[in-house]
């Protein structure tokens, strides 16, 4: 077992690195975990959410990990230093996340059923939500 969240954490998601060396967790004690495998340190928060951690994921380069949370927000982080590359916010609760494997883009899913395709290179314009997995 490795250490990392706080007693009485529920653990929403883990992810391994593109290497096998890492495993990036997300658990409602509002923090992202990054810890080396065979470690007891306890690891390092890659961040701290105004609300629970929902998703994560490495990016395929390994250099980057995203989160999503139940604050709406989408964060890019840098893998080595723990620091936020970009912030993005979107107006709903986020669950999980997955990398594209070109690494410039991520796909989001909320709490409300909707998917958010996010570009994580060129900015683009304001993510709208995917409609075919609308009941409307």
């Amino acid at each position: 077992m490795l250490a990392g969240h706080a007693v009485n954490t529920e653990v929403l998601d883990c992810a391994w690195s593109p290497d096998g060396r890492r495993i990036v967790s997300a658990g409602t004690d509002a923090t992202v975990k990054s810890v080396e495998c065979g470690s007891s340190d306890g690891g390092s928060d890659a961040c701290r959410a105004r609300r629970s951690g929902h998703g994560c994921v490495y990016l395929p380069d390994g250099a980057s990990l995203v989160s999503t949370g139940a604050d709406g927000l989408v964060v890019v982080w840098d893998a080595e230093s723990g620091h936020p590359r970009a912030i993005l916010v979107l107006p709903e609760s986020l669950g999980c996340v997955a990398g594209h494997p070109s690494a410039e883009c991520v796909a989001v899913g909320s709490d409300a059923g909707n998917v958010y395709v996010l570009d994580l290179v060129g900015g683009g314009s304001r993510p709208q939500p995917l409609t075919s997995h609308r009941h409307d």
